[in-house]
């Protein structure tokens, strides 16, 4: 596996094909494909959290496994500040191959604000579909450019569906103090005949946009996040 400065990965491949497709520029400048954390993950939250201050996208680290970074709030309000360890696994399978993301964080503060997220990109072409329990999202049905949340209560995991395998997206966490976790999947892309991100998102309660509130790791507990993506032929 390879991975950037900054910890992304830059492509996945089973049996030659990029399951997860290289990393890219589009048209319009914009970088695309392969798969990275997303913490804090504040993306979405009104002013001041939405600035990208501390995101593990965007801050430096070994390029060598386990990558090791400090994670700083450093604008007020500050979210916090965490230490973070990942590791990147991958196992074959009878029926296809798994990509095991593992990361282990820490508080530096008294307290931090987290909402954690994994953001990969899968390689699609027509006819492709998304199910989280009871809910389902076709490529028909699908707005380009519009992020679509899916979420069940007896489900951890979105399956990706299409003419040529099955992908399982799940994500667990470990050692929280959240006594009912909550897992959101936010389904998006801005070519959606080429590729679709399905990033499961931690937290709890649903907030007013549909994705799940953060919540606070304090001093001394190790919260353990794990991310698996199971490709299954079809």
């Amino acid at each position: 596996m390879q991975f950037t400065n900054t910890g992304t990965l830059t492509v996945w491949k089973v049996d030659e094909e990029a399951v997860i497709p290289e990393i890219h520029t589009n048209s319009n400048g914009q970088n695309r494909g392969g798969a990275f954390l997303c913490l804090p993950n504040f993306e979405s939250l009104p002013e001041i959290f939405e600035v990208k201050h501390g995101e593990y996208r965007i801050t430096s680290c070994d390029q060598t496994l386990p990558h090791h970074k400090i994670l700083e709030g450093e604008k007020s309000p500050s979210w916090g500040s965490i230490t973070t360890e990942t590791t990147w696994e991958e196992e074959l399978t009878e029926t296809g191959a798994k990509l095991i993301t593992t990361t282990k964080l820490q508080s530096l503060k008294e307290s931090s604000l987290l909402r954690p997220g994994f953001h990969p990109y899968f390689s699609v072409t027509s006819g492709w579909g998304v199910t989280v329990g009871n809910s389902t999202l076709s490529n028909t049905s699908y707005t380009k450019d519009k992020l679509i949340t899916l979420s069940s209560p007896s489900s951890e995991s979105a399956m990706l569906i299409s003419n040529k395998h099955t992908i399982k997206v799940s994500a667990s966490i470990e050692n929280n103090t959240l006594t009912s976790p909550l897992t959101i999947f936010g389904i998006w892309s801005d070519d959606p005949d080429t590729y679709i991100c399905i990033e499961p998102i931690i937290g709890y309660s649903i907030d007013a946009d549909g994705l799940p509130k953060p919540f606070i790791v304090e001093r001394g507990t190790t919260i353990t996040l794990t991310f698996i993506v199971e490709l299954v032929r079809s």
